[in-house]
């Protein structure tokens, strides 16, 4: 089912992108523009189908923006070349790792066994948790990445 919902979704969305980019430009608007239209309808289209990974659907844009001329190499790709992007997927892989490992779980009794099993047992858990973490991450965004892990271990804890 899945190869199927692929194949239709990959199909239209080619369609889409040849259909705009066929299509003489509206006033005020150049040929590059008119494909940069027809690769974004179709990065939207696969986007809400799901047919896809969401990484495959944007990096997939970003070289068929390049080969078509739209834009080079430089521009397409410049928002990998700054610390930030590399800084984030570091954040998020170390979160998925700590998350698959167990130890948020192990946490999660750890710290509930030290308040009581209430609502407000819950919130304080939270908040200590964060202040115990809060010197050990320089990151804000780790810091929230984590404690978002850790939050859902603690739900599913309760």
């Amino acid at each position: 089912m899945k190869n199927k919902k692929q194949i239709i979704s990959g199909i239209a969305a080619i369609v889409f992108a040849v259909v705009f980019a066929m299509i003489p430009p509206f006033e005020g608007l150049t040929q590059h523009s008119m494909v940069f239209m027809g690769v974004l309808i179709s990065t939207l289209f696969l986007t809400v189908t799901g047919a896809f990974a969401d990484w495959l659907i944007f990096l997939t844009s970003l070289v068929v923006l390049v080969l078509t001329g739209v834009t080079d190499v430089t521009s397409g790709f410049s928002m990998f070349s700054s610390g930030t992007v590399w800084n984030l997927i570091m954040i998020f892989a170390l979160s998925a790792s700590i998350s698959k490992s167990g130890i948020l779980k192990r946490l999660s009794y750890k710290v509930l066994s030290l308040f009581p099993p209430n609502y407000s047992g819950a919130v304080f858990s939270i908040l200590t948790a964060g202040v115990a973490l809060s010197p050990l991450l320089p990151s804000t965004t780790m810091k929230v990445n984590i404690m978002m892990s850790a939050t859902n271990e603690l739900c599913e804890v309760l």
